[in-house]
């Protein structure tokens, strides 16, 4: 039966992937239908790929413990969020 068995580390992290991928994906998504092309949404896009870029780097990589990557992850996320 395959719905009680665990995923294991690269189903987990393939869950994440796609799951952060959705809300980047959502969030670029609403931005790009609610304003105009200018340099604002220029910079929302790029807060965007930088905090997924970021988020992949943790979910895949062995750099969990890195302090700034976690800290550049929120200070992307934050504004990408607002």
């Amino acid at each position: 039966m395959a719905v009680g068995r665990p995923f294991g580390q690269v189903g987990g992290q393939t869950l994440l992937t796609l799951a952060g991928l959705a809300v980047g994906a959502g969030l670029a998504n609403l931005q790009v239908r609610l304003g105009r092309v200018n340099a604002l949404l220029l910079a929302g896009l790029a807060t965007i790929v930088l905090s997924q870029t970021a988020y992949l780097l943790l979910v895949w990589t062995g750099w969990k413990s890195e302090t700034l990557l976690w800290r550049l992850w929120l200070v992307t996320m934050v504004p990408s969020v607002t």
